[in-house]
C-alpha cells in the first residue's frame, strides 16, 4: 500500500465512527466465539487472538481519532489566533499609514485653508525651475486684513481667509492652467501657475480681483475686499525660488502703494527701491538722525463761521542725507512696520511746540497726528504732557488727530482709552481723522471720546457731481451737530470745494486752495494774509 492510499484509509478511519464500531464489535464477536469453542483448536485460539488484536486495533484507531480531532481544533484555534492577529496588525498598519499620511499633509500644508504652506509652494518652485518651463508667482496680500480682524473678530477673518483660499483653488482645478495655491502665512497667498508669462500673470490677477467684485457675506455682515498681488514671470529672468518669491512681494508691495485693489509686475528698478527702503529703516533706528532731519510744515484749518485761521496742522517732513527729502506717505508706514513710530510722534510734538511758542499767537489751535503705536504705550500720556509742559504750550490749545484703528484694536484698546482720558483730564482734545473710511465709525460713533470729527478728503478730491458724495457729508456734518462734535473738512482744494461746504454748513476746512503747507516761519503771514476771509468772502 502506498502512502497516498495509507492515508486515505486512516481519513476514511478517523472519519467514519460506524466502521471502526464494526471493527471493534467483530473483533470482540471472534474472541467470544473462539472461547467458546469447546475444542479450542488452533484455529479458534488464532481468531481468538485476531479478535483481540482487532479490538486493540479499534482502540487504537479511537485514540489516534482524538488525537487528530484535538489536533484539528488546536489548529483551528491558531489559525483563528493569527487571522485576529493579522487583522490587529493589519489596522495597526492602516492607522499609521494614516498617521504618516496626516503628517505629511500637516507638514505640507495650512491648517487653517487646506492650502500647501511656504515649505512647500518652495519646492514646487524649484522643481519647475528645474524643468525650464515658463511659469509665474502672484503674491496675493489682502488689503486692510488688520482693520477687518479687528473690527469684526477673527472667526470673521478667518471665514474670509477661507474664501479666498477657496477662489485659489478654483484656479488649480482649471484644466487649461497647472497651477498650485498656497499660503504663506497671516493674509498672503501665493499662485504658481503654467504656462504663463507676465502678461498671462497679470490677467490672471485681473480675474482674482473680479472675482471679489461683489461684497462677501460673513455672518450677517457684507464685507468689501480687495487684493494687493505682485507678479513674478520667468521671462524677465530666472533666479532661485526665494529670490523670486522676494521679487513677487516686493511687486506686491509696490501695488499696494498705487492705491491697494491693484496688481503690479517685477521691474529690476524695485530692488533700488528696497536699497532705499533699507537705508530709510536704518535711519529711523538712529536717534541723532531722527532728531537731525525730522521737521514739520504747517496748513492752515480756517473757521467759515467766524473767519480767519482758527488751527494749524503739523505735518511731518524729513530730509535724510543721501536720499534728500522724503515723504511721511513713505517712511511713515516703514516706522510703523519696525514700530518706530513713537519716536516720531514725540519729535513732531516737539518742534510743533517750538514754532507755536513762536509765533505768539496764544489762541491758535495747534493739530498733531498721533500713530496707534504712541497711543497704545504705556509711557505715552506723560511723555506728551511732558513735551508740553517743557514747551511751555497749554494743553487747551493742542488737538491729537488719531485715526479710527486705534479704538478698534483689541490687544491695545484698554491703553489707548486711558491714554486718551489722561489727556482729555488735562484739557487736550482728541480729533477722529479720515473720517469715513473705516469700518464701524457710525455705529460706535457715540461713543468715542473723541471732540472733532475730519471728514476725509477722498470726499471733496471726488465732489465734482458726485450727489451721493454730497448726501455723505451732509450727513457726517448732522451727525456731528447732534453728537456735538467739531467738524473739519479736509481737501478743500478749488473754490468749488469751499463752496459746497459753504452751503453744507461745515465748521472748519483746511486744503490746497488756502496753503499746502508752509514752513513755521511763513505762518504768521499766512495767518495775516488769511486773517480777512470770512464766510463767502472766502470763497
Amino acid at each position: 500500500m502506498n502512502e497516498g492510499s495509507r492515508d486515505n484509509l486512516l481519513d476514511r478511519l478517523f472519519l467514519r465512527r460506524p466502521l471502526l464500531i464494526v471493527i471493534v464489535l467483530v473483533g470482540a464477536q471472534m474472541g467470544i466465539l473462539a472461547l467458546a469453542s469447546p475444542t479450542r483448536s488452533q484455529a479458534a485460539l488464532t481468531a481468538a487472538g485476531l479478535g483481540v488484536v482487532l479490538i486493540l486495533l479499534g482502540l487504537l484507531i479511537a485514540r489516534m481519532r482524538r488525537e487528530h480531532l484535538r489536533l484539528e481544533e488546536r489548529i483551528e484555534q491558531r489559525t483563528a489566533d493569527l487571522e485576529r492577529a493579522n487583522a490587529i496588525l493589519r489596522g495597526e498598519v492602516d492607522m499609521r499609514r494614516s498617521v504618516e499620511s496626516s503628517l505629511r499633509f500637516e507638514a505640507t500644508h495650512d491648517s487653517l485653508t487646506g492650502l500647501q504652506n511656504r515649505q512647500s509652494i518652495q519646492c514646487v518652485i524649484k522643481e519647475w525651475l528645474l524643468d525650464k518651463s515658463p511659469f509665474a508667482l502672484l503674491f496675493i496680500d489682502v488689503d486692510d486684513f488688520k482693520i477687518i480682524n479687528d473690527t469684526l473678530g477673527h472667526d470673521a477673518g478667518d471665514a474670509m481667509l477661507n474664501h479666498i483660499a477657496s477662489m485659489l483653488q478654483d484656479l488649480t482645478n482649471d484644466r487649461a492652467l497647472d497651477a498650485r495655491a498656497g499660503r504663506l502665512g497671516g493674509d498672503e497667498f501665493i499662485l504658481v501657475a503654467r504656462p504663463c508669462d507676465t502678461r498671462a500673470a497679470l490677467a490672471l490677477a485681473d480675474q482674482l480681483q473680479e472675482s471679489l467684485s461683489e461684497p462677501l457675506e460673513i455672518g450677517d455682515r457684507k464685507i468689501s475686499v480687495t487684493l494687493s498681488i505682485g507678479v513674478c514671470a520667468t521671462d524677465s529672468g530666472r533666479a532661485g525660488a526665494e529670490t523670486m518669491l522676494q521679487h513677487a512681494d516686493l511687486a506686491m508691495y509696490r501695488a499696494k502703494q498705487n492705491g491697494k485693489a491693484s496688481s503690479a509686475a517685477f521691474d529690476p528698478r524695485m530692488q533700488q527701491d528696497l536699497t532705499r527702503r533699507v537705508l530709510i529703516e536704518n535711519t529711523l533706528a538712529d536717534p541723532d538722525a531722527l532728531k537731525d532731519g525730522l521737521s514739520a510744515v504747517f496748513q492752515p484749518i480756517l473757521n467759515l463761521r467766524q473767519g480767519g485761521v482758527h488751527a494749524v496742522e503739523a505735518l511731518a517732513r524729513w530730509r535724510i542725507e543721501g536720499l534728500g527729502d522724503v515723504s511721511p506717505a513713505e517712511f511713515v508706514p516703514i516706522a510703523d512696520q519696525i514700530r518706530r513710530t513713537p519716536e516720531l510722534d514725540a519729535r513732531i510734538l516737539e518742534v510743533s511746540c517750538e514754532a507755536w511758542r513762536a509765533w505768539g499767537e496764544p489762541e491758535l489751535q495747534l493739530h498733531v497726528n498721533l500713530s496707534h503705536r504712541s497711543l497704545a504705550r504705556d509711557d505715552f500720556a506723560d511723555r506728551a504732557l511732558g513735551i508740553l509742559e517743557t514747551s511751555e504750550v497749554p494743553c487747551e490749545r493742542i488737538v491729537f488727530e488719531i485715526r479710527e484703528r486705534s479704538f478698534f484694536d483689541e490687544e491695545s484698546r484698554t491703553k489707548v482709552l486711558e491714554n486718551i482720558q489722561a489727556l482729555r483730564e488735562q484739557g487736550i482734545r482728541i480729533g477722529l481723522d479720515d473720517f469715513g473710511t473705516g469700518y464701524s465709525s457710525l455705529s460706535v460713533l457715540h461713543e468715542l471720546p473723541i471732540d472733532l470729527l475730519k471728514i476725509d478728503q477722498k470726499y471733496l478730491t471726488n465732489l465734482d457731481g458726485r450727489r451721493d458724495y454730497i448726501a455723505v457729508i451732509e450727513a457726517i456734518i448732522r451727525l456731528a451737530r447732534n453728537l456735538d462734535l467739531a467738524i473739519v473738512a479736509e481737501g478743500v482744494n478749488s473754490a468749488e470745494n469751499l463752496a459746497s461746504m459753504l452751503d453744507l454748513e461745515c465748521d472748519f476746512v483746511q486744503g490746497f486752495y488756502f496753503c499746502k503747507g508752509a514752513a513755521a516761519d511763513d505762518i504768521p503771514r499766512i495767518i495775516d494774509r488769511l486773517a480777512s476771509l470770512t464766510g463767502r468772502d472766502a470763497a
